[in-house]
């Protein structure tokens, strides 16, 4: 068969470009490698799921109310406790966060994409955060996603009034 079915078409993941088609017929095995389309379809199908996982924890949602919103880096057993006790939330006490803390990310599919799923819902509840928020962050690590993605988020929201930041 000499129909024509994607020729070299190429998926960026990761900055590593996989070829993901190839000329039909007995063409695929030479032209780019058997190993190679089955990593791409792995890593696209991963990526694909990942995603499809974030937009049903932002359909869920990580809203809180006003002063409600508690963020940690490193402390998140602290940070819990003393949400609970105030009635409060970390992002993995909303829906959305619940759900995506729910779907180990970390086991499933890997670091590199658990933390950019993570990074975009961080973004979203620091958002919507208002009034008062606490943060434990001591210590914290500044490529952390606290540092990376919640803090300049949160010096952006005008709706954040107070910061209290606990010392742990």
């Amino acid at each position: 068969n000499d129909e024509y079915w994607g020729g070299e078409d190429f998926i960026n993941y990761d900055s590593t470009l996989y070829a993901a088609g190839a000329f039909a017929g007995d063409v695929v095995g030479s032209f780019i490698g058997e190993a190679v389309v089955a990593k791409a379809v792995s890593s696209v199908s991963k990526s694909m799921k990942v995603n499809k996982i974030l937009k049903e924890a932002e359909r869920l949602g990580v809203n809180t109310k006003r002063n409600e919103a508690v963020f940690y880096s490193g402390h998140k057993k602290i940070a819990t406790e003393f949400a609970k006790k105030m009635n409060k939330k970390t992002i993995e006490m909303t829906p959305g966060g619940k759900y995506m803390n729910d779907m180990k990310l970390f086991e499933k599919f890997g670091k590199k994409r658990a933390i950019k799923a993570w990074d975009r819902l961080s973004k979203i509840f620091a958002e919507q955060a208002s009034g008062e928020i606490n943060a434990f962050v001591r210590g914290a690590d500044y490529s952390g996603t606290f540092y990376r993605i919640e803090w300049n988020t949160i010096k952006k929201n005008f709706n954040i009034t107070k910061k209290i930041f606990r010392g742990y």
